[in-house]
């Protein structure tokens, strides 16, 4: 039995759908900026039974960002500026 959102997941002629935009993002070559908000609001909607008729579990999604953040033209913000005690700042 379809779930209540699955028609939303159908793409519009013509438009990519997300899964199209982060394919070619992690194609490369141009440098990708995944921040946090992004990564955790990932992780919520692909495994939710309430958002998808076959959510993935944690390890299946924390492995898809994983291999994103691997490659080498993607970035995330590091939060070790804000940990390091080192850094000059105290």
């Amino acid at each position: 039995m379809p779930r209540r959102h699955d028609h939303l997941l159908d793409p519009l002629p013509g438009l990519l759908t997300a899964r199209d935009l982060v394919e070619h993002l992690a194609a490369g070559p141009e440098i990708v900026y995944l921040f946090w908000p992004v990564i955790t609001g990932y992780l919520r909607i692909v495994t939710h039974p309430s958002v998808l008729s076959r959510p993935l579990n944690a390890r299946e999604a924390i492995s898809n960002i994983e291999a994103l953040i691997a490659t080498p033209h993607v970035r995330t913000p590091s939060s070790e500026l804000l940990l390091d005690t080192n850094n000059g700042l105290n």
